[in-house]
């Protein structure tokens, strides 16, 4: 099983030639400072307690629900805007990644990251991000969403993978299977040799016209919640247990462990960043973790098939029969 080093390449970068200040990069800007504003109304009325609070900073705008709210504990929607020039190992780093990119170039990126992490161990936390980057070589946009339960419920997660397949379905009939691949690839574990959690989609440069790129972006934002509010509003009813609650916060420090050791946008955050930011890098970080020595599950219990899935292979989920 490979970790996210090891990941494949199975979409070819795909660029085009364009200015800095191109309509497909104004357009994404405006995409996400209108999606921004939309999921943080829509959150809000979903818990019906916390409000989100603004954090702004030069040209990132972070937005952070309250903790302790009636469904989520914690949850963040950050958008970010920045242009500059490109420093060496920065060049190197997108180089690595397939990217025909030299140093003292000029760039500007733009993204929307979002996290939500529910009071309930029966909800799965939900991460998405959409983001663009415009150099003076051209144009690529990455993102993905993923899904990190606690309890599995083969169902529910299913019809989280087929709604995301119908959207990829309108431009490629195999750009879901690659984008989950993707997914699946990255967010993995090695020192655990375990998935993170059940997957979902995950790109760093879709192979398509910048426009049709900036399109799948919006189709992306609006997606988000749908693809997760039926797997909400019949999970977050249910009652739990303190184990179970303890449960969550043990698998949540897997979360957390992946962030600070294979996570590359929150590692790159955090050695670049002003000491004022590191809160705006780590909201996606879960509100409580729990780090047992020596924990085991008891085995065929429900927490005991959590970690049976997430250490075996991944699962063809919009391909199964429920």
């Amino acid at each position: 099983m490979k970790g996210s080093s090891n990941r494949k390449n199975n979409l070819r970068p795909y660029t085009c030639k364009a200015s800095l200040v191109s309509s497909d990069v104004q357009t994404f800007i405006s995409l996400i400072r209108d999606a921004q504003q939309k999921l943080c109304t829509d959150l809000e009325s979903i818990d019906g307690k916390s409000k989100f609070s603004s954090d702004p900073w030069r040209s990132e705008k972070g937005n952070g629900l309250t903790r302790d709210g009636a469904i989520f504990e914690k949850a963040g929607v950050n958008t970010s805007i920045v242009e500059g020039v490109l420093s060496a190992a920065r060049a190197d780093a997108l180089r690595r990644r397939g990217r025909e990119i030299q140093p003292g170039e000029k760039y500007r990126a733009a993204a929307l990251s979002f996290v939500m992490h529910a009071q309930s161990p029966h909800v799965p936390t939900l991460r998405g991000d959409v983001r663009i980057f415009a150099s003076e070589g051209g144009i690529s946009v990455g993102g993905g969403v993923d899904l990190t339960v606690f309890y599995v419920c083969p169902e529910q997660i299913a019809a989280f993978h087929r709604h995301w397949k119908s959207v990829c379905d309108a431009y490629d009939a195999d750009l879901y299977s690659k984008l989950k691949e993707q997914c699946d690839d990255y967010f993995y574990i090695p020192s655990r040799a375990e998935h993170r959690g059940v997957g979902g989609l995950f790109y760093d440069d879709l192979p398509l016209s910048s426009s049709r790129c900036v399109q799948f972006s919006s189709d992306m934002l609006d997606n988000f919640l749908p693809s997760f509010l039926p797997i909400l509003r019949q999970n977050c009813v249910l009652p739990y247990t303190a184990q179970q609650k303890r449960w969550q916060r043990i698998r949540r420090g897997r979360y957390l462990e992946f962030n600070l050791l294979n996570d590359r946008g929150v590692r790159f955050g955090l050695a670049g960043a002003h000491y004022s930011r590191t809160d705006a890098i780590m909201i996606s970080a879960p509100p409580s973790v729990e780090w047992p020595y020596g924990y085991d599950v008891e085995p065929n219990s429900l927490e005991w098939r959590t970690v049976h899935l997430l250490r075996g292979k991944p699962v063809d989920w919009a391909r199964c029969a429920f």
